[in-house]
């Protein structure tokens, strides 16, 4: 993790926290390849001639996983000693680079799901009026205090 980030740190930056995407988003995906196989399976096991049309559910269960992975693989999260780096998609990318002066504010919103397997959504407000939203960030309580433990020194 941190390709991107590492990249990018302007000379004096160091890294203060990194996390990711949560795993928690493969469970939709993970419920969608289960039920495209059966359905899959149960097309399949017909006696008529359409029964080879199961075969081309089993890629098409399998596409929310490498979607989710891809989203995984492809986001970054940080709190620099100068800064917040956020950074999603592989392809095409949407990134956002905050100096702390410009951070108006930061919240952290979790459900009963999100407390007990620690993930939340994050919303930066920047100090120009700008808000921007990243749900299912894994350890988002902990991102949220190393932020602030920045912005007090």
């Amino acid at each position: 993790m941190g390709g991107y980030i590492n990249k990018t740190l302007i000379p004096g930056e160091t890294v203060i926290f990194q996390t990711r995407l949560h795993k928690f988003i493969y469970i939709a995906p993970v419920i969608m390849f289960a039920a495209l196989s059966l359905l899959g399976f149960a097309v399949i096991l017909q006696v008529n001639e359409f029964h080879n049309i199961g075969y081309l559910f089993f890629p098409a269960a399998a596409l929310p996983i490498a979607v989710a992975y891809l989203a995984v693989f492809s986001s970054e999260f940080a709190v620099t000693n100068k800064r917040v780096v956020i950074k999603k998609g592989l392809i095409r990318q949407s990134t956002v680079d905050l100096m702390f002066d410009q951070i108006a504010s930061l919240s952290v919103d979790q459900d009963i799901f999100g407390r007990i397997m620690n993930f939340g959504t994050l919303r930066l407000v920047s100090s120009a009026g700008w808000m921007v939203v990243f749900k299912n960030i894994e350890d988002a309580l902990s991102f949220r205090n190393a932020l602030y433990s920045q912005l007090t020194h």
